[in-house]
């Protein structure tokens, strides 16, 4: 699906640097405005003492997915298919559960003690995924606040970015910020944990995880109506800040209202080397925010 056109703002510096070099500069996610963005809030988005009920709504679980194949790596939780196998096959399951069949109790434990775990691989999975870099944009097409804060009260400048999907550019990989009250958790709620330790692929599960953690932001960030594009950086590889882009990609140039003559004329210079074709604007001179092509 066609992306909305994405806009970014700079200050006069950035924008040099941009145009100059031909290449965008990626943040890490230690230099966001929101120091919890890029990160995972907790195990669960319900208080600790309500993910106590693991125990109590295993069998619950089970018996809604007696036909589903457990997927689970563990040894103990894999014990869970021999309650499955009751569950299909005895009417009186409950009483052969507790009474004869198979101690649910260690199972039931086995999955606290990987909530355990899984509590602590929160922290390691923040620390991850500060190794990310992010370029950030917004849909938003002359905003006074992006003006304002990411332009240098309108001495920077807004460029358009239209990816080249003949040319696979990277940017067709931008993404929608998702907005809610809180920062996302690991898992929704317990029950969703035990069905991911026995059912789940946990491939399929960590890609979910890493789309919560890097496309949300709290709503009082909203009016943003931000875009990103976020790439890891892997342990072998060299880091980095910045990337290039195809010059095309970049055809739009707005310039604020109140940049410096000598920055107006730079800028414009550096993005006509860039790309010939580039549309370059500059604002209106009645002050009503409009702008007129050079």
């Amino acid at each position: 699906m066609a992306l909305p056109p994405l806009y970014k703002y700079f200050d006069a510096r950035g924008a040099k640097l941009t145009l100059g070099n031909g290449r965008f500069r990626h943040a890490k996610p230690s230099d966001f405005n929101d120091i919890e963005d890029f990160t995972i809030r907790s195990l669960f988005s319900e208080p600790l003492e309500e993910a106590g009920r693991i125990s109590q709504n295993f069998h619950e679980i089970l018996y809604e997915n007696r036909h589903r194949e457990i997927r689970a790596d563990n040894a103990t939780l894999r014990k869970a298919a021999v309650i499955q196998h009751a569950f299909r096959v005895i009417l009186d399951a409950i009483r052969v559960l507790r009474e004869e069949l198979v101690n649910v109790d260690e199972v039931a434990l086995e999955l606290d003690r990987m909530s355990a775990f899984a509590q602590a691989q929160v922290d390691d999975f923040n620390r991850q995924l500060q190794g990310y870099r992010a370029l950030y944009v917004t849909t938003e097409f002359n905003s006074k606040y992006m003006w304002d804060n990411y332009a240098a009260k309108n001495t920077g400048a807004m460029v358009r970015i239209s990816p080249l999907y003949e040319k696979d550019s990277k940017f067709k990989l931008f993404k929608p910020v998702k907005y809610s009250e809180r920062h996302p958790s690991l898992y929704d709620h317990a029950d969703q944990f035990v069905f991911d330790a026995l059912f789940g692929d946990r491939e399929n599960t960590m890609s979910e995880i890493l789309d919560r953690a890097i496309y949300s932001k709290t709503n009082e960030w909203k009016f943003e109506s931000e875009y990103r594009l976020a790439i890891p950086i892997f342990e072998h590889e060299e880091a980095w800040d910045t990337l290039p882009f195809h010059p095309e990609e970049v055809d739009q140039l707005y310039l604020g209202h109140a940049m410096t003559a000598a920055d107006a004329e730079e800028i414009i210079a550096k993005a006509i080397r860039l790309n010939p074709a580039i549309e370059i604007y500059r604002p209106n001179a009645n002050g009503n925010g409009d702008f007129n092509r050079v």
